[in-house]
């Protein structure tokens, strides 16, 4: 067992390694033109080693991902799961939100990226925005019954425009550093409050 754990640690830290390489290397060129020598030297292992972890460096991209959308969950959590005033949360879940992509710029950026041409991670990226979309419809219904949120609006429609409007946001702006985090905090969280909770909340 003892074994099985430290090999376990092992995998773990190596995979970490690489993901770390590949943050490092979309700083200095596109995901496109990274080599997985490049990625493997950087990480300080053979090309060998990154293949015993993984079949390309599309299938390296995929896992960062993934790590970074439960990060990104779990700050969104706090508006979904979490207990107090609505308005409250939801400005704690979009701030955690948006200092995953400010502090991750180059992954992020590599992910939309790659996206745009590459249809196994345009795929793994629309799951990611489809779990955000489905759980902000699910808490504006919550919201709704509970007589926080206008019964009227359509709880999917304004989920899509906030959701995908918000990963618009910080691509365009965090990522670039043309705005900054509390810029486009302002106008984001209160494009939220407004649409969720009425004009005269935000």
């Amino acid at each position: 067992m003892e074994e099985r754990s430290r090999t376990r640690e092992r995998r773990d830290e190596v995979k970490a390694r690489l993901r770390e390489a590949l943050i490092e290397l979309t700083k200095e060129r596109s995901f496109q033109d990274l080599k997985i020598d490049d990625i493997a030297k950087t990480a300080g292992l053979s090309r060998s080693a990154f293949y015993f972890y993984y079949r390309d460096k599309r299938d390296l991209l995929g896992e960062a991902i993934a790590v970074v959308a439960e990060q990104l969950y779990a700050e969104a959590d706090r508006w979904w799961q979490g207990e107090g005033e609505g308005i409250e949360l939801i400005e704690q879940g979009i701030a955690g939100v948006a200092q995953i992509w400010a502090d991750n710029p180059q992954l992020m950026r590599a992910v939309l990226e790659v996206a745009s041409y590459d249809e196994e991670v345009r795929t793994a990226w629309r799951e990611v925005m489809d779990r955000f979309v489905e759980a902000t419809a699910e808490q504006i219904r919550r919201e709704q019954k509970a007589g926080n949120s206008d019964p009227a609006i359509d709880a999917v429609a304004t989920s899509e425009i906030l959701t995908w409007g918000g990963e618009r946001m910080f691509y365009m702006f965090l990522t670039s550093g043309e705005r900054s985090l509390e810029e486009v905090l302002d106008h984001l969280v209160g494009s939220w409050v407004r649409a969720i909770y009425g004009p005269t909340n935000a």
